[in-house]
């Protein structure tokens, strides 16, 4: 996990493709809304009063359990192929200098596995894939100099490449 800021640059470098690579996602969190931030402000000292370092979401071994469970969701070998055909596309992209490496198939793969199962099945659906590509794929993705001079971003190769590349017809992606 790592954070960044953008604003202050000094002293900070950008990690190098092969680095970024390692990170399965990346969220951009932005600012909340008036109300909500009303309600962190309200909030945050009544929290803070009553959770210390001893406070457990999860247990490990909970998080081990359901570790596990994700490992055993069903992804039919249909979308596996398309997650690769996902991928595949961003190397073939004109404006992409430097694509998906195997590794980013490999983790919407597991993402998409891991959305799933926090959806309450035991098997992965064409639009749970569609759902995390964009969090696996935007940090990974290195635009052509060309591209990014006529204002390309990474966000519009990622819906293209969504929008272009068909998603398999089966009729029970749950069958194991």
């Amino acid at each position: 996990m790592a954070t960044m800021n953008p604003i202050e640059y000094e002293g900070t470098f950008p990690l190098p493709e092969a680095q970024l690579d390692r990170f399965m996602t990346r969220l951009a969190i932005g600012y909340p809304s008036k109300e909500k931030e009303e309600e962190i402000v309200t909030g945050f000292y009544a929290r803070a009063r009553v959770i210390s370092d001893d406070v457990r979401i999860i247990s490990r071994d909970d998080l081990t359990t359901m570790q596990k469970e994700v490992e055993v969701v069903f992804i039919a070998p249909e979308l596996i192929t398309y997650i690769v055909s996902l991928v595949d596309a961003t190397r073939r992209d004109d404006t992409v200098y430097l694509g998906l490496s195997p590794r980013g198939s490999i983790d919407l793969m597991r993402l998409s596995k891991a959305y799933a199962y926090l959806q309450n099945r035991d098997f992965v659906i064409p639009d749970d894939i569609k759902l995390v590509f964009p969090f696996i794929s935007g940090h990974r993705l290195i635009l052509q100099a060309e591209a990014r001079l006529r204002g390309v971003t990474t966000n519009e190769v990622v819906t293209n490449t969504l929008k272009n590349v068909p998603i398999p017809k089966l009729a029970d992606y749950s069958k194991q």
